[in-house]
């Protein structure tokens, strides 16, 4: 099992969640959990795969998966400059 928390900037953590939800990264081989600390605005993924060998790196995938999509959205956005 893989337990990460993520803080979340710039955007709502339920919209990413949903949006996590939305691309099928957690499909139905994943075992799943998650908490929303809107205090923090924080989402906390467990993650685990049951289906023998490989398990870990898969649980693994999943969690940079999810870190990758956060990372992609969850930016700055910086002031249009141009005159």
């Amino acid at each position: 099992m893989v337990i990460k928390t993520f803080f979340i900037k710039h955007h709502d953590a339920r919209d990413i969640l949903r949006r996590i939800h939305g691309l099928g990264i957690l499909d139905y081989n994943v075992n799943w959990g998650v908490d929303l600390d809107e205090k923090l605005n924080a989402i906390t993924f467990r993650i685990s795969c049951t289906s023998g060998a490989g398990a870990r790196e898969k649980e693994n995938e999943i969690v940079e998966a999810i870190e990758s999509f956060i990372k992609s959205i969850d930016i700055e956005q910086k002031p249009d400059r141009s005159e």
